[in-house]
């Protein structure tokens, strides 16, 4: 069973990457999902991003039918990239976000990290007097 509970989902403004934070297990961890036009239109970041951030599509295998989908297929990628994300090394270094996508059938996870300036901005302001 993952123990995590689902807290915020966020677009940036240019339109390019969701952010959702998740938080369990005395941890708050911060995902992203970025649309990569080297992807195909169908992987789940890139669907992901064009649903929550309206954008038009060709094709309705692109986007999700609804938010409520695209919500769905989102914590339900961060539920299986919880496990993993807690053991790595970078977990409490300020502003890590861990970056998730997959193919078209979803058999394949990734997930990596990265540092977010305006996450490591925020973890600074909250730990100053």
């Amino acid at each position: 069973m993952v123990d995590f509970n689902p807290e915020w989902i966020r677009g940036d403004d240019a339109e390019t990457t969701v952010f959702a934070q998740a938080y369990g297990l005395g941890h708050t961890v911060i995902f992203s999902f970025t649309i990569d036009r080297s992807n195909l239109p169908t992987s789940l970041a890139n669907r992901i991003c064009t649903c929550m951030h309206g954008l038009e599509v060709n094709d309705e295998s692109h986007s999700f039918p609804d938010q409520k989908a695209m919500r769905d297929a989102l914590w339900e990628a961060v539920g299986k990239a919880w496990p993993d994300c807690l053991q790595a090394k970078q977990l409490k270094d300020p502003g890590v976000v861990f970056a998730i996508d997959c193919n078209v059938n979803a058999s394949q996870l990734t997930c990596n990290t990265y540092h977010h300036s305006q996450y490591q901005l925020l973890f600074i302001l909250l730990v100053l007097p």
